[in-house]
């Protein structure tokens, strides 16, 4: 297993708005390590249910 990432922060954020430009706004790529990444999402009203929770399709669009 390698020790680093095979993609940087910034080559991922990239490729997210190359690949996904229609959510790649959603979402903040704070790092990136081997076998792993820690993205945040920036949740807008689009992505609400009543009650203001956020719906399941868009935790799931997260963790996909």
């Amino acid at each position: 297993m390698t020790s680093e990432p095979v993609l940087s922060v910034l080559e991922v954020q990239t490729f997210l708005a190359t690949e996904f430009p229609q959510v790649s706004a959603d979402y903040d790529v704070l790092e990136v390590g081997p076998m792993r990444a820690r993205i945040a999402m920036k949740p807008g009203e689009r992505h609400l249910r009543p009650g203001g929770t956020i719906s399941g399709p868009t935790m799931f669009a997260l963790a996909d």
